[in-house]
Formats: structure tokens, C-alpha cells, sequence
């Protein structure tokens, strides 16, 4: 059956994945991903899965002021993205934080609010430290089921948090239903262009399970995507991209503000980048929701 909802181009945008033919492993999952000391610049870092956005626009300065950045010890980018959900939380995704042998990675510190990595001054964003990194206990590096992560700060941001979905919340997918919901994400992966220091977003629209898994086993021979997960994406006419912010934030926008409905996850393996049915997964934040309320509530923030 066609499925109009994928031809239809809201400002030309997609959020495509970039699987390398090496390390790929049978899910087609990103060993070994590029990441650099900031966006747009050469380099490499390890245990990573990587993602990019093409054919993005550039953000607003009133729009992400929340997205925030990893950093290493040296106060360079760790290569993963994340969001501020309370002054002194940050919510990222697992395997940004936590190396394929269980390891914790040195992510030291974030930005908050930065938008462009060349001409931006301290003034215009935050600079806070990581005291403490909280993985999900259940994270499984194989299937990315769980892929979240929290990092405490050292001090509250002044910088507004994005809104956590209430309890009930619940998305319409766009290949079922005309008027299904559009979700907007932002990092500063790679342009159909090359590499970009500038923040970008894209807008795609959100997919049910059953189309998501049906791509997953049937186009990509691929797992089922983890219950943990959400989808969101384009089925078709997607452009070719690689590189960019795993850990970033996939959020609904509402009347009071950007609901965080997703954590950017993984997308599906092939041995290239790009290419048609790039749905990608998300870790679900209402999924999440009691785990992140309990941590929230232990750590008294």
C-alpha cells in the first residue's frame, strides 16, 4: 500500500544514519564512529553510534537553547549531543557515556546552548561541569535497549529545561493517520554539504511500531526495534549524510513549549550512509519516564 505521508517534504528536511561497512556488527550498528574536537573538524573517538541530520536548516537563537554538548576532559566536543530536563540534569543516551566494554567515558563537561562552534562567545552559552553519570541499569550495548543516561552538573544552568511528557502522553504516528504528529530534532551532525559547526534542525515525521519493525526485519534484516524505542523518520527520497550528535534531543512542539519525546538512538545498518527507509530510533522518554523520575528524585534534583 503507498503511504502518502512519505512524500510529503516538510521543508526538504530527513534525520538520516550513517553506518560504517567496518565494525558494523549484525545489527548494523556503528563500532567505531567519527567525532571530533568540535563539530565540523576531523578526528575520531571510539564506541560510538553515529547520526547526522542533512538537509537541515539552521535553528533560531530562541529555539534548542536547551540542546546540550559533551565534552571530554580536554573541554573538547566528545562527539553526542544531549538536552538540559532540569538545572542541573542532562539527559543523553547511554552509548554516549558508556563504552562497549562497560567502561564509563570521560565525558567531563557540556555546553549548553552553544549554536556555533566557530564564532560563538562563553557569553552566549553555559559551561558546566559533569560531577556524576548516571547509566540506565539495565542499558544493553547490543540492542541499544535502554540508551539513556543522565549527567549531574556542578551547578544549576540558567538556561530553561525542555518539558518531560506527562504520563499519558502519547504521539500520533504520520503513515497511519493524516494528521499524525511531526517531531523536530537538532545536532550538529553533517550536511549534505560536509561537515558543519552550525546548529541545525530537521523535522520528520513520527512512525508506528509496526512500519518501523517492518523495515527493520524486512529491508535491513535488522532485530525488532526495542520497546524502549520510538521511530521517526522518512521511508523514502532520504539523502545521503553521515556524522553527528548521537544523545540529542527529539522533541513534539507544544503551546508551553518543546516536549522531549525522544532521545536520538541508533538507525539501520547496511554498509553505507544513507540511502532509502532511514527510520531512526529513539529511546522513548515517556518509556523512560519512571526511571527518570526515581533517579530525579534520588539525587534530590
Amino acid at each position: 500500500m503507498e503511504r502518502t505521508w512519505t512524500r510529503r517534504w516538510r521543508l526538504a528536511l530527513a534525520v538520516l544514519w550513517c553506518i560504517s561497512a567496518e565494525g558494523a556488527d549484525a545489527r548494523g550498528l556503528l563500532g567505531v564512529a567519527a567525532a571530533a574536537a568540535t563539530p565540523g573538524a576531523e578526528g575520531s573517538s571510539d564506541d560510538a553510534v553515529n547520526s547526522a541530520i542533512a538537509y537541515g536548516l539552521l535553528t533560531a537563537e530562541k529555539d534548542f537553547q536547551y540542546l546540550v554538548s559533551l565534552l571530554d576532559s580536554a573541554d573538547s566536543w566528545a562527539g553526542c549531543g544531549g538536552a538540559l530536563i532540569r538545572p542541573r540534569l542532562a539527559i543523553t543516551a547511554a552509548h554516549c557515556v558508556k563504552k562497549a566494554n562497560g567502561k564509563i567515558s570521560d565525558v567531563k563537561a557540556v555546553y549548553i546552548g552553544i549554536r556555533n562552534w566557530e564564532t560563538d562567545m562563553p557569553s552566549q552559552y553555559e559551561y558546566r561541569k559533569v560531577t556524576k553519570i548516571v547509566v540506565h541499569g539495565q542499558y544493553n550495548p547490543d540492542t541499544l535497549a535502554n540508551d539513556i543516561a543522565l549527567l549531574v552538573l556542578n551547578r544549576p544552568a540558567k538556561t530553561k529545561p525542555v518539558l518531560l511528557p506527562p504520563p499519558t502522553y502519547k504521539l500520533i504516528p504520520a503513515d497511519v493517520y493524516e494528521d499524525g504528529d511531526w517531531l523536530f530534532v537538532a545536532g550538529f551532525g553533517s550536511t549534505e554539504q560536509g561537515d558543519t559547526s552550525r546548529l541545525l534542525y530537521a523535522e520528520v515525521p513520527f512512525i508506528s511500531r509496526a512500519y518501523c519493525n517492518e523495515i527493520y526485519i524486512d529491508e535491513f534484516e535488522s532485530d525488532p526495534v526495542p520497546t524502549t524505542h520510538i521511530c521517526a523518520g522518512y521511508a523514502d527520497d532520504s539523502q545521503d549524510s553521515c556524522e553527528g550528535d548521537s544523545g540529542g534531543p527529539l522533541v513534539k512542539r507544544t503551546k508551553n513549549g518543546d516536549v522531549l519525546v525522544g532521545v536520538v538512538s541508533y538507525g539501520p545498518g547496511g554498509g553505507s550512509c544513507g540511502g532509502d527507509m532511514n527510520l531512526g530510533a529513539y529511546t522513548s522518554v515517556t518509556a523512560m519516564r519512571r526511571w527518570l523520575l526515581s533517579i530525579i528524585a534520588s539525587l534530590k534534583l
